[in-house]
């Protein structure tokens, strides 16, 4: 009786280590694809694609007449993104925000620091903060 005792500490203990990792790896499955279209999207000079998991607030901040000076201030300066070179650092989730930290590849620019906060509105996970330096 003691070693399943032991057996079962052993277990809850595994299993308790382990909720961040498959917490991550959901993270990944839905937060990637997200992150990576927003990278093409400027890329491609593509407001649409680049806006379209925003949040109505995130999307009234940076609306379409923003969007040459975001591309002169991140392609324009550091050159194309290089497709599949993000990294994810870290992430979290508190207060019903994800946020999810990468490094990422450009052209001219081997470090860029790229982070997205996504909040789940009306059942989607939408993107509220984006970051690029």
């Amino acid at each position: 009786m003691k070693n399943w005792k032991i057996a079962g500490i052993v277990l809850l203990a595994i299993f308790i280590s382990s909720i961040p990792v498959l917490t991550g790896c959901n993270v990944t499955k839905w937060a990637h694809p997200v992150a990576e279209n927003v990278l093409i999207s400027l890329n491609n000079e593509d407001y649409a694609g680049f806006s379209k998991d925003f949040d109505s607030s995130l999307a009234a901040e940076l609306p379409a007449e923003a969007f040459p000076q975001i591309l002169n201030s991140t392609t324009g300066a550091w050159g194309k993104y290089i497709e599949g070179s993000k990294k994810m650092n870290s992430y979290n989730f508190e207060n019903g925000v994800t946020r999810i930290e990468y490094t990422c590849k450009f052209e001219n620019n081997d470090n860029v620091y790229y982070g997205l906060a996504f909040q789940k509105i009306d059942n989607v996970q939408k993107i509220i903060g984006i970051k690029l330096e």
